[in-house]
């Protein structure tokens, strides 16, 4: 009995002893020890895990570790059955009713390409697929784009097959068409330039050269739409109410827009030459740095903060005559949600607003005097990988105040809900044969609704009766007319339209359009064909409002603000035969002197009452402002500004600045055409770039002022300069090919070369026997995915080969995304040498056929099912004798799998996320071959990234899982995922608890601190909490050329978690509290010892990160606490993000 108690740890609660001999079994005796209490924290921590394991039920497969897949989804309500037309250099790709569109592109696109290539000093030598949508919900749609590849951890050695695919949508306005005609071209050339090449300068590229944000789509924003009023108010308001307005602090806020700014300065500051010099300097040296210092003169340092200096002299000398919007804003508590759509009720009592987020919207109504609010319709849902579709909701009082009109877009369709405010409940109903409505506007009598709305292609004025749901076309032509309002009789209406003449009707190649929009009236009850022009200037003229009989209020940026001005209509007799003839002119004014744009505004003509939105100090602020009696005296000298900005478009002749000239009206309607507008040049495109011509030279370079890009203005060549066009011999009529059909074809999407020590993870390991997980250690990657044009098929295969060659792995994935269910068949086969004794060696091959379906509900969840077949084969390795008498193990499994994910996470950078994703699962694994043996695993994985401050992310996660029935899955807690370093990251002194019977084995991580196993049986929950620290992101105001640096990053941790086997970690089932001693060879006696060992381990530690050759690396120390005991620190080195 001493000898048994010499046996016994402190630990020890109770002492357990049988005796085996002659086949009888004595009764063993209890012998009690001294015990160690559990702390009430840890139990309390333990029991939080536990209901957290039992509650939520469910998560990603652990297949290995924290490495579980998340990702977006692409959710496809309409069939598009594409067809082409194929040019020299490009391909246009357009669906049902969108053939007009694909016209215009088509003819646009060569001469915007040549202008592109002129540029950036570049010639492409690849064929563009442009590929046009009518709308934008019809584009965010489409799979391209979407990375549906499992969460890449390790990110090391991908290299990109460029592609030149260029995605646009019609909103309206062909003015933004153009720009992103002008952004799928830029963005073509400039991947073609830094990353295209043969594959070793690809393979090049992609370690060396890893260029930010703001430097590539901030160029390609530039090069797109130069820099507009609506850029210069956005920087204004920055540089002039911001704390420290520095760059950096920009570019953490919205770094595109820091970049295009910053473009903008280095054009304006030393010429056009210097864009194409930068690009080609930064491709031949790889480097941020030497582009800069070599074309410009100065340091990225220096660059930053000469921007500034820069925009700060120049703001400060601009608002010196500028006035603040001089009202009290209407309280409304809308913080970091886009606002649109402001329009006050009738009588001026509430107002209503569309707010939109992430592409959420609502559209509330707010009352004017209590601010009281309530949402009138809602919808949509949050949009991470294509752009927030702002475009609608769309709103309209009703005459009499009691109903709001919505217009939206719900599943592809357009929908009308006439929202009753005194009832709150909303009237929908289908309004069919227009592919997007863009503005609306009721009639005075409440029955009738004027619309700008898109129908094949183009944006028309139209006429729409609520009772008989039919439509009158008032115009028709590919102008595009928006903004329609009617007058004070609702005979008239006014509008805003890019149409160089005032008739009606005219050939758009004899009278090509501008880019700025004038204003116009039309008579609906004496359509004769013409328009009486109000405006005819460079400038845009946008949301016009009869104000009075006589005058006419509307919105223009003339002196690069967008101010309140009015337009007061006057007469004289022009000459006199038989009757009196009249000329009709206009006077313009302007109303304000902002500081800031009026970013729109709505006229109540029965209050006589303004409502205004615009930006002060980073936030929305809705506006009420009294319509005052015109007083000249009052109004302001508002000359073209030499602080204005650039804007892409051409500079337009026009009369005197304050007169606009109208036609001469008679008794009898006049025919003739407005003798005033100007034909501001006509498009003569090649259909062709010439193979053998030279290339041309750059043009010559000229300083920019600071009030304009004119040189890159005509380098993009938006517009001619004069109405007439000289013919070239290379200038040829456009004519269109024949359309053909779009056929499935596949190329290469990316080609991976990879250092890795991972599996695929595509399922659990079989079991081993023992404590004994399989590790590959270092292995060489190779994988290639292939795609579609749509993105719509993927096909993507990849094998892995171990360094000592005794593990290899290979996989064939193929994806059908198109429809509204995305269907997968996967099939794997992986092969692994390992010991599981001193004298038995296993080579075991698993192989896998899986086929899965995924029903997207949003962009940012879904549900997803799979079934999977797999075969595990192991065979012992003939070492000895024994080893080749015994039999091969071969089992088969069929599983079913059920999980909801969830992803709403912002890559803000490398490893820095924002918002939350999480996904839960349930699976069930049947032994075919034993159909008695069954697995149950049921699980959870919950992670949330909170903004600390600027760029420093707090990341979160909470996971948990368990197996049921007579067979289990084990977890092996500890350690972390792709460790390099130790080299033996296995603990084989904890035990497995052998009562448990155990087919599958895999990883609960991470655990920092320990390695692995230093806790396992057939549940766990682990809580995992880091802050991470972008250090020289956060410290430098200024942007960083090293990748390394810029992606450095320090973090603090802290773990806590278990495994267990049986009910709970306390309980006397676990088998962390019993060890077997003896039993063994000629040892008849077997010793039981009970013990009670704090289950809950945890750490705490630091470490750092980055990314070198395209590899991120992570290097941490980790303390453990084991039984309340702290561990020496445990160092790790490790390949691949964290989770």
């Amino acid at each position: 009995m001493i000898a048994i108690q010499g046996l016994l740890t402190k630990t020890a609660l109770f002492l357990r002893l049988k005796f085996s001999l002659n086949k009888v079994q004595i009764n063993y005796f209890r012998i009690s020890h001294k015990t160690k209490r559990v702390k009430p924290f840890f139990k309390v921590v333990f029991t939080f895990l536990f209901t957290i394991t039992i509650l939520q039920s469910a998560f990603a497969q652990f297949y290995q570790g924290s490495q579980l897949s998340f990702g977006k989804n692409r959710v496809q309500y309409n069939d598009f059955y594409w067809t082409f037309y194929r040019f020299k250099n490009y391909d246009v790709y357009n669906y049902v009713g969108g053939k007009e569109l694909a016209t215009y592109v088509a003819e646009q696109a060569q001469n915007e390409m040549d202008a592109m290539e002129r540029t950036l000093d570049y010639r492409s030598m690849s064929r563009f697929q442009i590929v046009v949508f009518n709308k934008l919900s019809d584009l965010k749609q489409t799979n391209i784009g979407l990375e549906l590849d499992d969460q890449a951890y390790n990110i090391g050695g991908m290299t990109k097959v460029i592609g030149n695919k260029v995605l646009i949508y019609f909103d309206g306005n062909h003015q933004h068409l153009q720009e992103q005609i002008r952004a799928g071209m830029a963005r073509a050339l400039l991947d073609q330039l830094f990353y295209g090449g043969n594959i070793r300068e690809r393979l090049q590229a992609s370690i060396l050269l890893n260029l930010p944000q703001w430097y590539t789509q901030g160029l390609v924003t530039y090069l797109a739409k130069g820099w507009t009023t609506e850029d210069d108010n956005k920087l204004r308001d920055y540089i002039m109410t911001e704390n420290k307005p520095v760059l950096n602090k920009l570019i953490e806020r919205d770094e595109v827009f820091a970049g295009q700014s910053l473009w903008h300065y280095i054009i304006t500051t030393y010429g056009e030459a210097s864009l194409s010099n930068l690009v080609y300097m930064t491709r031949i040296n790889r480097s941020l740095e030497s582009g800069f210092v070599f074309v410009l003169g100065v340091r990225l340092k220096q660059l930053s903060a000469d921007w500034l200096s820069y925009h700060t002299k120049k703001y400060q000398e601009f608002e010196k005559n500028k006035l603040p919007i001089v009202a009290t804003p209407l309280k409304i508590k809308e913080r970091n949600k886009l606002i649109y759509q402001v329009k006050s009720d009738p009588f001026g009592n509430r107002v209503s607003y569309v707010t939109n987020k992430r592409g959420r919207y609502k559209v509330k109504i707010a009352d004017v005097k209590t601010g009281k609010r309530i949402c009138a319709d809602k919808g949509g849902y949050v949009s991470l990988t294509t752009e927030n579709d702002c475009s609608f909701p769309i709103t309209a009082w009703h005459p009499s105040g009691k109903i709001l009109a919505i217009v939206k877009e719900q599943k592809g369709n357009i929908i009308l809900n006439l929202f009753n405010t005194e009832t709150k409940k909303p009237d929908l109903s289908e309004i069919m044969s227009f592919s997007k409505i863009l503005s609306m506007t009721y009639s005075p009598d409440g029955s009738k609704l004027l619309m700008s709305a898109v129908q094949k292609g183009q944006s028309d004025i139209y006429v729409f009766n609520l009772r008989g749901r039919n439509f009158d076309q008032v115009t028709n032509d590919v102008y595009d007319d928006l903004y329609p309002q009617y007058d004070i009789t609702g005979s008239r209406i006014i509008f805003s339209s890019n149409r160089s003449n005032d008739t009606l009707g005219v050939d758009i190649k004899q009278n090509p359009s501008q880019n700025n929009l004038d204003l116009f009236i039309e008579d609906l009850y004496n359509r004769e064909g013409n328009l009486l022009r109000i405006t005819h200037s460079p400038e845009n003229e946008t949301f016009p409002a009869m104000s009075d009989s006589l005058r006419i209020t509307y919105l223009s940026d003339k002196n690069g603000v967008i101010n309140r001005f009015v337009s007061e209509m006057d007469s004289a007799i022009s000459f006199i035969d038989t009757t009196e003839h009249y000329r009709y002119f206009f006077r313009h004014y302007a109303l304000t002197n902002s500081n800031r744009n009026i970013l729109e505004q709505d006229f109540s003509a029965r209050k006589n009452k303004f409502t205004e939105l615009a930006v002060n100090n980073g936030r929305y602020r809705i506006f009420l402002k009294d319509n005052m009696p015109f007083d000249k005296s009052k109004t302001f000298d508002l000359t073209y500004s030499s602080q204005s900005v650039f804007k892409p478009k051409p500079e337009v002749v026009k009369s005197k600045p304050e007169e606009t000239q109208a036609r001469i009206v008679t008794s009898e309607p006049s025919q003739k055409k407005d003798s005033t507008a100007i034909d501001v040049g006509n498009y003569v495109f090649q259909s062709e770039f010439k193979s053998k011509k030279k290339k041309e030279e750059p043009i010559e370079n000229k300083s920019v002022t600071t009030d304009t890009v004119k040189t890159i203005q005509e380098q993009v060549n938006l517009q001619p300069d004069s109405n007439e066009v000289e013919l070239t011999p290379d200038s040829a009529i456009f004519r269109m090919p024949k359309q053909r059909n779009y056929d499935i074809s596949f190329s290469s999407d990316y080609i991976l070369t990879q250092l890795d020590n991972s599996l695929f993870n595509t399922t659990y390991q079989p079991y081993t026997g023992g404590a004994v997980y399989f590790d590959p250690g270092m292995n060489a990657l190779f994988k290639i995915g292939m795609s579609d044009l749509m993105n719509d098929y993927k096909i993507s295969g990849a094998f892995r080969i171990g360094f000592d060659f005794n593990s290899n792995e290979y996989m064939l994935m193929i994806e059908s995304l198109k429809k509204r269910i995305d269907k997968q068949i996967l099939f794997s086969r992986q092969s692994k040498l390992f010991s599981v004794s001193d004298l038995d060696v296993l080579r075991t091959h698993t192989y896998n056929l899986k086929y899965s379906g995924k029903y997207p509900f949003s962009e940012i969840s879904a549900i997803k099912g799979t079934i999977d077949m797999r075969m595990d084969k192991s065979i012992y390795v003939a070492t000895e004798k024994a080893q080749l008498e015994k039999s091969d193990i071969i089992d088969y499994w069929a599983s079913i799998k059920a999980e909801y994910i969830f992803d709403n996470t912002i890559n803000k950078a490398l490893n820095l996320y924002n918002g939350t994703r999480f996904k839960i699962f349930a699976e069930m694994f049947r032994k075919i071959n034993r159909p008695e043996k069954m697995v149950y695993i049921i699980g959870a994985d919950f992670r949330h990234y909170i903004k600390v401050h600027r760029q420093i992310i707090w990341a979160n996660r909470l996971s948990a899982s368990t197996s049921l029935g007579k067979q289990k899955l084990i977890y092996y807690l500890g350690s972390q995922d792709n460790v390099i370093v130790p080299g033996n990251n296995f603990n084989d002194e904890i035990s497995v608890d052998k009562n448990e019977e155990y087919v599958f084995q895999t990883l609960a991580s991470p655990m920092r601190g320990f390695k692995q196993n230093i806790r396992n049986g057939s549940s766990f929950a682990l809580f995992n909490s880091e802050l991470r620290i972008p250090v020289f992101q956060y410290l430098l105001n200024r942007p960083i050329r090293s990748d390394l640096i810029r992606n450095f990053q320090a973090v603090v941790f802290f773990d806590a978690g278990t495994a267990w086997s049986g009910t709970s970690p306390f309980s006397n089932t676990n088998g962390l509290n019993e060890e077997v001693i003896g039993g063994g060879g000629s040892n008849p006696v077997t010793v039981t010892v009970i013990k009670q060992i704090q289950p809950v381990v945890g750490a705490y530690g630091f470490g750092f990160r980055s990314r070198v050759f395209g590899y991120f690396i992570r290097a941490d120390w980790g303390f453990g606490i084991d039984d309340r005991q702290v561990q020496k620190p445990l160092f790790n080195l490790a390949l691949g993000l964290d989770f």
